[in-house]
């Protein structure tokens, strides 16, 4: 049974996120990438050739690299050093409840396949759209327990209205 999709985590956009996967060239320089990150507040980015989709670079594949290099310049280095060749990608129809597992180990996976993005789906996205999903339950749910026990919360005290004198 099929409940949520790739393609319902998409379109439950905010207003900062990007109509079109923001992704960096496979030339570009490693602080390019970071840039962009940094720019859109975002861990990873999909690299991109005239091929189609490369791979990804994370903040966590630059780490390494950095970590690696006794002088690591990553004005002049290309991503292509700090590149993951075996990003997962999944179709737009994917049950994202499929995805836990997979998104246990990764922070992301891809939406579409190497010749077309449509997306990226991080375990933050997820759990945002969850979340919003749920809510009008929990609200419910707390409705109704206030209606079960309506004398656990106090009562107000009720100011006696004074009376005029009968004529």
């Amino acid at each position: 049974m099929e409940f949520f999709t790739a393609a319902d985590v998409l379109s439950h956009r905010t207003a900062a996120t990007p109509d079109e996967p923001v992704t960096v060239d496979l030339d570009d320089s490693i602080q390019n990438a970071l840039t962009l990150m940094l720019e859109h507040d975002f861990d990873q980015l999909p690299v991109v050739s005239d091929d189609g989709v490369e791979g990804t670079v994370t903040y966590k594949s630059v780490a390494k690299y950095v970590k690696s290099m006794d002088d690591p310049r990553v004005e002049e280095t290309s991503v292509k050093i700090a590149l993951n060749t075996n990003p997962e990608f999944v179709d737009r129809d994917h049950d994202i409840f499929e995805l836990f597992d997979t998104l246990a180990e990764d922070d992301y996976v891809l939406i579409g396949d190497q010749d077309g993005l449509d997306g990226i789906l991080t375990r933050y996205d997820i759990l945002y759209f969850l979340e919003h999903q749920v809510e009008p339950f929990l609200q419910i749910g707390e409705i109704e327990e206030s209606l079960r026990h309506p004398t656990d919360t106090p009562a107000r005290p009720v100011r006696a209205v004074p009376t005029s004198p009968a004529p």
